[in-house]
Parts: C-alpha cells; structure tokens; sequence
C-alpha cells in the first residue's frame, strides 16, 4: 500500500491549476517544481550496494526546499522536540516556585 503524498497531488495537478488560475510567482514555481523532483530521478541519488548479497538500493536526493514537507520532516519533528522540552522547563520552574511559595507562607 502506497502513501499518497503532496508531490504526487502537484505532479497529477499543477500543470492544470496554472491553466485555470493564471500566472504565478516565480518562487511558487520553483518550490512546485522542487517539491514534485524531491528523491525522484531528476535529482540523482547514490547506489548503495551490500557486501554479503549483492543486494543494491537506490536513494535519490533531496530537494532541501523549506516548504517540501519530506525534507523538512526531521527540521519540524527537531522543533516540535526543543518546544516540549521548553514547556517542560517552564512547568518545573513553576513546580519550584509553588513549593517555594508554600514553604515561605508556613
């Protein structure tokens, strides 16, 4: 079972979406376009080839565009890791400070 993903939506529709809507920025088209390429053939890829088997597999390259959502998926789930870690920070702070204040009106 195969995923469906935002550059397969692109690839199946883009071309008819600037047909119906008209020009666009320069930038949208190049973000489109890198998008649709990311970790396809158009991009190249490197053969990596088991020493035991025989067995290769075959990984294309990444676009690195900051709006494709592949390659930034390590980018976001690093980000979304720091804002935990800060919320936890701040809830021990106000742990502290609450038994601090306790303690202090005793």
């Amino acid at each position: 079972m195969s995923t469906l993903e935002i550059a397969d939506i692109f690839r199946a529709g883009f071309e008819s979406y600037v047909q119906t809507m008209g020009a666009l920025p320069m930038d949208h088209y190049k973000t489109a376009h890198a998008i649709m390429a990311c970790r396809t053939e158009e991009l190249g890829g490197h053969v990596y080839k088991c020493d035991r088997c025989g067995h290769e597999r075959t990984l294309h390259n990444s676009c690195g565009n900051r709006h494709c959502p592949k390659c930034q998926s390590l980018a976001r789930a690093q980000w979304v890791q720091a804002r935990i870690g800060e919320l936890l920070l701040k809830m021990e702070y106000s742990k502290a400070l609450e038994r601090f204040m306790a303690r202090k009106r005793s």
